[in-house]
């Protein structure tokens, strides 16, 4: 069985690179801000002016004294966030990638698997960070591209490929009166 690499009808010629989805990390970061807002609270507590214990001696033994529950349940809200920007990264952010040979385009996110042939293509365009390519009565948007310039040079070079290898077969001589 071969594999597509090896069939040279279906080299590939670009692969798409992808921008890193970043939106889970904003569930860590909400984390830090809590243990941050949590710990200047107590300290703002602690230095001001009115003391509210003599007997702790420094700012750790008077914050897990004095607001032990809390601290506890601000590290259970700090852990349950991490818990779901890591659950976010695994369930919704699903693998792509994009792959342009000389007979289709494969586009697979997760388990889905998307084969445009290039002979369907009618027309492709690009946008500020994607690549559109349209099929009869279908548009696919292939978003978040780094090379996407690249990408369509690419397929702009495969679509016109065609058109020039049947002109170039037709003889330079031949005159179209001569057929009539």
């Amino acid at each position: 069985m071969e594999s597509r690499t090896n069939n040279n009808d279906n080299k590939i010629l670009a692969s798409g690179i992808f921008k890193k989805r970043l939106w889970p990390w904003l569930f860590v970061f909400l984390a830090a801000i809590l243990v941050i807002a949590s710990y200047t609270q107590v300290a703002i507590e602690f230095y001001g002016e009115n003391t509210l214990c003599d007997f702790c001696p420094d700012f750790f033994s008077y914050f897990f004294y004095h607001h032990y529950h809390w601290l506890m349940t601000t590290f259970i809200i700090v852990i349950s966030l991490i818990v779901v920007a890591i659950l976010c990264a695994i369930i919704f952010i699903r693998k792509r990638t994009l792959v342009i040979t000389t007979s289709a385009i494969f586009f697979k996110k997760g388990q889905n698997l998307i084969q445009i042939p290039l002979s369907t293509i009618e027309n492709i365009d690009t946008g500020s960070q994607s690549l559109y390519v349209f099929v009869p009565f279908k548009k696919f948007k292939f978003a978040k591209l780094k090379n996407k310039k690249e990408l369509y040079d690419v397929l702009l070079s495969q679509l016109s490929a065609p058109i020039a290898i049947i002109n170039s077969s037709l003889p330079v001589e031949q005159n179209y009166n001569d057929n009539y």
